[in-house]
């Protein structure tokens, strides 16, 4: 299959919040919606401006309409002065293309090659690889967008790119762009590649920091919009950039946060060792974008997936992908991956893998890149959780590839009181699996969620996913 022939997939919030944040405002379609993800140039065209009067949440059962989003209520006024003018025609509107003159659009390709990405070497080295893997399928998507919306791109605004998980100083103890390229946590920086490829391609003036120096050296400088994460907002802080402009600031803030008091401390954390998860003071929560829709207290930001437009599940092997990069995640799951072991061959894509599993053998890949690993998904029968990393894009880009997902139900659920990697976190949700998200508003026959320690019930779902095909899950 030649994924450079594929159709994007890409959140129904990721474009629109981009407009969001400046008086103009996604409706998604009214009635039941299951994935996070929507094609490229259709889930723009849902946009449309709004005049900030008032804040909706949506919620996160079927029916629900995320409006409203990111209306900041303290600093109307000041959006609305930012954003003068953008009111004054709606993207929904269209052009007759037989006349209009067509719009030109940005080549993913000057943003990749540029010297601020290029230049800052090995912190966006893994940001730059997702964009070229996934370059043709975005420069055609925005190509189509320009055709039947076309006043999307009439209004650039400057926007200042914060990503503080990237940056040695304001987090020490990080080293997400090393880990990324040896096979470490990468949701977050999907997610932060995914925000400013969309910025870029709608003709917005970024400026991407990841140091503090640069930060220092550009403080005094005024932008429209300013997005971050909760180790940059330390920096903002630092800087005094975060007071003067925190209604123009956005956090990306995977695992959400509520609206509570013991939260809202500056600098709050629990063990007194690390300041980032603070919300420092934010009066409206919905400036604090997640990776999934966890709560209307937040907006949805998401993601975007690059899928086949053909899956052609007749080719599959009786094989199954274990979904994770180190091997240790395998601990305590020894039985549960042999049992699977016995119906379909294991494979993996672990950095290194030293211990043999006992029950059952393992083809390791090593780490592989994204068309590499299209291509087992589709060659796959069934992609494995093994309960750790924690709600991250894997299990979507399986359905997307039409291979099932399996992941073990977590007895009691995981919290910040029983879960250490939750413990920091401003939020008291907990998840019953690996993947609550697909497990609740997807289901069966693409997501099975078992007790791993229940070996028949782990082999009724192999024999399940053995005896059909399944095609691949559209996430719209």
């Amino acid at each position: 299959m030649n994924l450079r022939r594929s159709r994007l997939i890409a959140s129904v919030v990721l474009a629109g919040v981009l407009f969001c944040c400046f008086g103009v405002n996604l409706l998604l379609p009214s009635g039941s919606y299951h994935l996070v993800t929507t094609s490229f140039d259709s889930h723009l065209a849902n946009i449309s401006h709004v005049n900030g009067d008032s804040i909706n949440g949506g919620t996160l059962s079927a029916n629900a309409s995320f409006k409203n989003l990111l209306v900041c209520a303290s600093c109307r006024h000041a959006n609305s002065t930012a954003s003068k003018g953008s009111h004054d025609v709606s993207p929904e509107a269209t052009v007759d293309t037989t006349t209009a003159e067509p719009i030109r659009v940005q080549q993913i390709r000057n943003l990749y090659d540029s010297e601020m990405i290029v230049g800052q070497g090995i912190k966006l080295k893994w940001i730059r690889n997702r964009m070229i893997a996934m370059a043709n399928t975005w420069d055609q998507a925005v190509q189509n967008l320009s055709l039947y919306k076309p006043l999307l791109f009439m209004e650039q605004k400057s926007i200042l790119v914060l990503p503080g998980l990237l940056s040695d100083k304001l987090c020490p103890h990080c080293r997400f762009a090393e880990d990324a390229l040896k096979g470490g946590p990468v949701g977050e920086l999907v997610q932060w590649t995914d925000l400013i490829v969309s910025l870029f391609l709608l003709g917005h003036k970024i400026t991407i920091v990841t140091t503090p120096q640069r930060l220092e050296a550009i403080k005094d400088m005024e932008y429209d919009i300013i997005m971050t994460d909760y180790i940059g907002l330390l920096g903002l802080h630092q800087n005094d950039i975060l007071a003067r402009h925190k209604c123009r600031t956005r956090v990306l803030d995977t695992f959400g946060s509520e609206p509570l008091e013991i939260f809202n401390a500056t600098g709050y954390n629990p063990n007194n060792t690390y300041p980032y998860f603070s919300r420092w003071q934010f009066k409206n929560t919905k400036q604090f974008w997640n990776l999934y829709p966890h709560t209307p207290d937040n907006s949805f930001l998401g993601f975007a997936m690059e899928i086949p437009e053909q899956v052609h599940t007749g080719a599959r092997k009786d094989m199954a992908l274990i979904y994770g990069k180190k091997e240790n995640y395998m601990v305590g799951m020894e039985r549960y991956l042999a049992s699977i072991g016995q119906s379909l061959k294991l494979h993996s894509t672990f950095t290194t893998y030293l211990h043999k599993l006992r029950g059952a053998d393992i083809v390791n890949h090593g780490v592989v890149d994204h068309t590499t690993l299209s291509g087992l998904l589709q060659s796959s029968k069934l992609f494995i959780g093994l309960g750790f990393p924690y709600e991250g894009p894997g299990p979507l880009e399986a359905l997307a590839n039409g291979c099932p997902y399996v992941q073990p139900r977590f007895s009691p659920p995981r919290g910040r009181l029983n879960e250490e990697f939750f413990r920091l976190k401003p939020t008291t949700r907990t998840v019953t699996s690996q993947s609550p998200y697909v497990e609740d508003y997807v289901g069966e026959p693409y997501v099975y969620t078992v007790d791993a320690n229940d070996l028949s019930a782990v082999k009724e779902v192999v024999d399940k996913v053995i005896s059909r095909a399944t095609k691949a899950y559209d996430s719209y």
